[in-house]
């Protein structure tokens, strides 16, 4: 595999979810270096049981569900953990009622145990992988929870690469974090940045000092990842 001569932003997104930013980056002269460390495979589930909520906890789940093509049981109303995952609601005529910002399972948590009755069915349409505290907060609750698995975040190939200059590496889920560092550990010296909370306790948990969380906004990210490639640029050329 080649390898960058330059100070890199390394994507660990699939290529098709990193198509965009890898483009803006590299429009700015930033080197890209893409190791996706996910797949995505669509399952097909059975249909729910009746829910008073249905929780998307990411894109994958909403699109998961949308190849399904089962109904939502009536009446069910729909929550999101962060802003992203609801754009993708809303994209399908899926508006969701409750939105957790920042993008944490453990902040939509709290939001439905504000707003739910006592003992309400939760419905989480999910991966087959589990992070953060959603699920332990609502079942402490006493919510009761049905799961539907609509996708699987299955291991991917991350053949050995010599170590090269990086900038940055941009990482969105805690799951490829721990991939990433699995196959490459001399990344582990790196600087990291991540989207919320959640990916920066994975990080933190396996190392990584002070990764920086730059929201949901696409265009944080590519002023964050564009100015760490700026700097690493100049330091390389003192």
């Amino acid at each position: 595999m080649d390898v960058p001569s330059r100070p890199a932003v390394v994507l660990t997104r699939s290529l098709e979810d990193n198509q965009r930013l890898a483009h803006a980056l590299r429009a700015r002269g930033v080197c890209v270096h893409e190791l996706p460390c996910l797949h995505i495979r669509y399952l097909q589930p059975v249909a729910p049981k009746p829910a008073q909520v249905a929780v998307f906890s990411s894109r994958h789940g909403v699109r998961g569900w949308l190849r399904s093509r089962l109904q939502l049981p009536e009446p069910c109303a729909r929550a999101a953990v962060g802003p992203t995952t609801a754009a993708e609601l809303a994209a399908a005529g899926l508006p969701a009622r409750w939105v957790a910002d920042p993008p944490e399972g453990n902040v939509l948590a709290q939001l439905l145990c504000r707003h739910l009755p006592a003992a309400a069915r939760v419905l989480l349409v999910r991966g087959n992988l589990r992070a953060g505290k959603l699920e332990p907060i609502l079942r402490t609750a006493g919510f009761e929870l049905d799961s539907v698995q609509v996708y699987s975040n299955e291991e991917v190939d991350l053949p050995p690469t010599p170590p090269f200059p990086v900038a940055m590496v941009f990482c969105a889920s805690p799951s490829a974090a721990h991939r990433l560092l699995a196959a490459h550990p001399w990344l582990q010296g790196a600087p990291f940045a991540c989207i919320g909370g959640t990916t920066a306790h994975a990080l933190q948990d396996l190392g990584i000092d002070a990764p920086v969380q730059m929201g949901k906004e696409f265009d944080n990210w590519l002023e964050t990842l564009a100015r760490a490639a700026c700097s690493a640029e100049n330091q390389s050329h003192t």
